[in-house]
């Protein structure tokens, strides 16, 4: 069972993630935007991820999925409800994963990045279960 701060910190999460995905979409932009605040920052001491999503697809929204280990919560293209392609969440155990594409590389494809932080999610706690991952996967999605 999920805990009541755990639930409230998913709940803060969620609408931070649409008022941050609402102004992104205000933007025209082909860069993501990414910081990553240390806990000793932030008022509560927590460590905070922020992400401006610019892609092709403007339209996210944000999906609950337990089908794995650990549910979470994620946000996905539009018309992919099923949350196969996660491109930042944040799941039970307060493990929490973003992409950045950058644009100017020659491989712009990141789709497999968006599978496999769908399984990140779902099965990683902590950062030794997710490089545990990384090496079973050895960068590939399943």
């Amino acid at each position: 069972m999920v805990s009541r701060s755990t639930r409230r910190a998913n709940r803060c999460l969620i609408v931070g993630l649409a008022a941050a995905f609402a102004l992104a979409a205000a933007g025209s932009g082909q860069a993501c935007t990414t910081a990553v605040v240390a806990g000793s920052a932030t008022a509560n001491g927590r460590p905070l991820l922020w992400k401006n999503r610019d892609a092709e697809n403007k339209q996210n929204q944000v999906v609950y999925d337990d089908t794995g280990r650990y549910p979470f919560v994620g946000v996905v293209n539009s018309g992919d409800p099923a949350g196969f392609e996660v491109w930042a969440g944040v799941n039970a155990r307060g493990f929490a994963i973003m992409n950045s594409v950058s644009y100017n590389l020659a491989t712009t494809d990141s789709t497999a990045e968006g599978q496999l932080m769908r399984l990140a999610l779902q099965s990683c706690a902590t950062i030794e279960e997710f490089q545990a991952l990384l090496e079973k996967t050895n960068g590939a999605a399943t």
